[in-house]
């Protein structure tokens, strides 16, 4: 069950970061209920990934436990829909294709998982993935199982108040509306051509890397400010996508941060704009 100085480079989709002092791989409750008390017993902090996207973890890695989340079932009744949190966005959007459930297309493409996606409260354009939750299944540290409504969610934009807490996400209740099968495969379609031609998919990034400031967008911000392909050691703003970070083969933790610290300095010095991070940098 445990892995001891597993790195997480080969758990992270910027396929950086050190060695996890102990990582493992949740298949079911009991594990986990399992895992929560030995980390509780040898007083170990915790961290929850599920695709490793959307993290960037340091050097030096993790002095603690990594808990993968591997739970990936879901459940469909009339217009609700109950999937676990290890079930990734990819999977959970052919289940909804196939049942005729429409809403959440705008998630094809993210490399996460539904919890990873509830957590940051992840979103394209106008609209986020907290508009279609109706509650939410956690664990807390003691292994205490709980259920929030939306309304204790605390969703804002690319925040909740999963975010930085020890209460684990297990599963989640969405609330759709029926359309057609066909024309949501073809949206899903849609949006993937679009993402492959205007994101760099070919390199290792971890998705979009800074929030958009209110009524702004940090690719344009990022662009005008003269930072596309600026490089430190091998990490390198995306000459496609501004506001992507990406990895040219062995950038380290630290070339990303450097990076992300100069992207952000370029950008207040040209527009007065304070960029803040939508990846978790964990240290």
């Amino acid at each position: 069950m445990f892995k001891e100085n597993e790195l997480l480079a080969k758990h992270t989709t910027f396929k950086v970061g050190g060695p996890a002092r102990f990582y493992a791989e949740v298949e079911n409750f009991p594990e986990l209920v399992q895992i929560l008390s030995f980390a509780k017993k040898n007083k170990l902090k915790t961290f929850v990934i599920g695709w490793g996207s959307n993290v960037l973890f340091s050097d030096k890695g993790f002095d603690g436990l990594i808990i993968n989340l591997k739970m990936s079932n879901c459940l469909v009744k009339e217009n609700k829909i109950i999937a676990d949190a290890g079930m990734p966005l990819s999977k959970f959007l052919n289940v909804l294709s196939e049942a005729s459930f429409e809403g959440l297309e705008f998630l094809a493409g993210i490399p996460g998982t539904i919890g990873g996606a509830v957590c940051m409260n992840a979103g394209q354009g106008s609209s986020s993935v907290s508009e279609f939750i109706k509650k939410v299944w956690v664990i807390d540290p003691a292994g205490k199982k709980k259920i929030l409504p939306k309304s204790k969610c605390k969703f804002d934009y690319r925040k909740s108040i999963f975010l930085g807490k020890n209460n684990i996400i297990l599963k989640v209740e969405f609330e759709l509306k029926k359309g057609d099968s066909s024309k949501i495969k073809e949206h899903i379609k849609s949006i993937l051509r679009k993402k492959m031609e205007r994101q760099p998919y070919d390199y290792p990034s971890a998705g979009s890397f800074f929030k958009n400031p209110e009524g702004q967008f940090a690719a344009k911000l990022i662009d005008e400010a003269g930072c596309k392909g600026v490089q430190v050691g091998e990490a390198q703003v995306s000459q496609k996508h501004a506001n992507f970070i990406i990895n040219l083969g062995i950038a380290k933790s630290s070339d990303i941060q450097k990076l992300a610290k100069l992207v952000a300095q370029k950008v207040y010095k040209k527009f007065k704009v304070k960029l803040e991070p939508e990846v978790q940098i964990i240290q």
